[in-house]
């Protein structure tokens, strides 16, 4: 009979098959190192307590609700607008005509550069930040949706001619269905561009709470700690949208094709 290894030994196996080796001896590292003044580079014990101090006030809890909620309402506007204009994009060859040379000049427009514009339009009010999300949004969901429409195998199309399908037969029956794993990962990718937006639009913007908030607050007062928590938090937010958005993908992507296997078979 083997010999179990020993407990140091199976730990730092496990918490390497979980990636988790690396930040873990990074914490410990600065902790015991503990080099610098804590005027520049607080150490971890510290930002422990002065994130429990915060946390008792609700200051934290109010700024975290405020960028999720910010970050879904923008979201939810981009997703659904960018999966319209993707999949109109790829149905009508007129509309592509028309509208494809100002949709590849706008995916190339840096998005941040509207931050004055809307600025000036819509103040430093919750508008404005939607706006910047909801556009940061539309642009991974709306190529995608795009990608997945014209994917669609040409044998498929042929059928749909042979039965004479109406456009709006065809757009739901065929298109949209093709579409649903590209559009799948656009709302992945549109969700981390909304988070990066959502931050930004915060430190850009930053006449109301949220996380953007809390790293300028630390910088107007001097106060490293506040920064290096927020951002942080900012960083185990978004690890964390993202794993629920990947679950609920895997959920949802085997249901829609043992569906539509059902459906070919019937």
């Amino acid at each position: 009979m083997l010999a179990r290894p020993p407990l140091t030994r199976r730990l730092l196996h496990s918490l390497s098959n979980s990636g988790l080796l690396l930040p873990i001896g990074l914490i410990v590292i600065w902790q015991a190192a503990d080099r610098a003044t804590p005027r520049f580079l607080p150490n971890p014990a510290d930002l422990i307590h002065v994130t429990i101090g915060l946390s008792a006030h609700g200051l934290l809890a109010q700024d975290l609700l405020a960028s999720v909620v910010r970050m879904l309402c923008g979201f939810a506007a981009g997703a659904t607008g960018g999966a319209i204009i993707g999949i109109a994009l790829a149905a009508s060859p007129r509309l592509h005509t028309l509208l494809g040379p100002a949709v590849s000049a706008w995916r190339q427009l840096p998005i941040f550069s509207l931050v004055p514009l809307l600025t000036l339009w819509f103040g430093l009010d919750e508008k404005a930040k939607i706006i910047l999300i909801a556009l940061a949004t539309s642009i991974p969901v709306m190529l995608n949706a795009y990608e997945g429409v014209r994917a669609v195998p040409k044998k498929y199309t042929e059928v749909a001619d042979m039965l004479h399908l109406n456009p709006l037969s065809r757009l739901l029956l065929l298109q949209a269905p093709a579409a649903m794993p590209f559009l799948l990962t656009g709302l992945r990718q549109g969700m981390a561009f909304a988070w990066m937006a959502t931050v930004a639009s915060e430190l850009f913007l930053a006449a109301a709470p949220g996380l953007g908030a809390v790293i300028m607050a630390g910088q107007e007062r001097m106060r490293p700690d506040m920064i290096i928590i927020g951002i942080s938090l900012i960083g185990g937010v978004g690890i964390l949208m993202n794993a629920a958005l990947t679950g609920a993908i895997r959920w949802v992507l085997p249901a829609w094709r043992a569906t539509d296997q059902q459906d070919n078979l019937s």
